[in-house]
């Protein structure tokens, strides 16, 4: 009885492991918004930097999704096993 056991044992095939390249950019960093003065000139003044600093932001972040939706699709294709059109 034993014998049949051993007979029938399955073997895992060995696969080679997926290389996937690491995502090129980083998350962008929240900015530092300054606080707003009481004298009104140059509070106007202080809020026209803060609102550049979040208009840069926002570029910064569309930019990135940009970058992970193309870093997505490689890796898609990579698993796929489609050939690489470009590399990150």
């Amino acid at each position: 009885m034993v014998g049949m056991l051993v007979a029938c044992q399955t073997t895992i095939p060995q696969t080679d492991p997926i290389e996937v390249p690491v995502l090129a950019s980083a998350k962008p960093t929240r900015p530092t918004l300054e606080r707003l003065p009481d004298d009104t000139s140059e509070a106007l003044k202080t809020q026209t930097v803060n609102v550049s600093r979040l208009v840069r932001y926002a570029s910064d972040w569309e930019r990135f999704f940009s970058i992970a939706e193309d870093y997505y699709q490689t890796v898609i294709r990579i698993l796929q096993g489609n050939p690489l059109e470009s590399s990150l």
